[in-house]
Parts: structure tokens; sequence; C-alpha cells
């Protein structure tokens, strides 16, 4: 998804990687299942707004990165 944001929010994307909630929909219950496992063996994980703070948007802005052109 960072390819598709420009301006001042692409540094804050730059290191997030996001799936869309409605990516598994399309799918059955059992396959929607086994790719949520896949993702989560592989790191992915539920957006959590405080860890989103912390550990990304904070340090954006407190070094300025948001000011830099991509």
């Amino acid at each position: 998804m960072s390819c598709l944001v420009t301006g001042p929010l692409s540094a804050l994307y730059k290191d997030v990687s996001v799936v869309h909630p409605s990516l598994l929909n399309c799918v059955e219950p059992l396959e929607s299942q086994q790719v949520r496992e896949l993702l989560r063996r592989l790191g992915v994980h539920d957006l959590e707004p405080q860890q989103l703070l912390e550990q990304h948007i904070y340090p954006t802005i407190q070094n300025n990165k948001w000011k830099v052109p991509h």
C-alpha cells in the first residue's frame, strides 16, 4: 500500500504493511481461516492503535521524516 500513498503521509506508511480488512471477504470461511493463519505466521497482526502510534507515528514525527519528499 505504501506505493499508493503520496505526500506527508507517505512517511508513515513506508514501514507499515497493511492488508485491507475486506481482503478475506471474497473467500470461503475455511480459506479465510487458513490465510489468517498464514499471515499470523508471517508476523502480520491486527492493527493496535497504541502500538501504531508508539512504533511508527511518533518516531516519524520526532525525526521529521514526514517533511522529506519521497
